[in-house]
């Protein structure tokens, strides 16, 4: 599209679409981590448990940055 005569809003649209459509993948994986990855760590033992959860927190901080 950029090297076509298209104009910025139709660019601009695209890639909104684009990173919605990014989000959405990234926030079901995020779910299916807490909902599935996260309580397999804690029954894993305490060691387990907190890299599950140290895990959840970067990927939390990633999210906010």
């Amino acid at each position: 599209m950029i090297q076509e005569p298209r104009l910025c809003v139709e660019i601009l649209q695209q890639l909104s679409a684009a990173e919605a459509a990014l989000n959405r993948v990234s926030l079901a994986i995020l779910r299916y981590h807490v909902e599935k990855c996260v309580p397999e760590g804690l029954a894993g033992g305490q060691e387990e448990g907190n890299k599950s959860l140290k895990e959840l927190v970067d990927i939390f901080d990633r999210f906010s940055s």
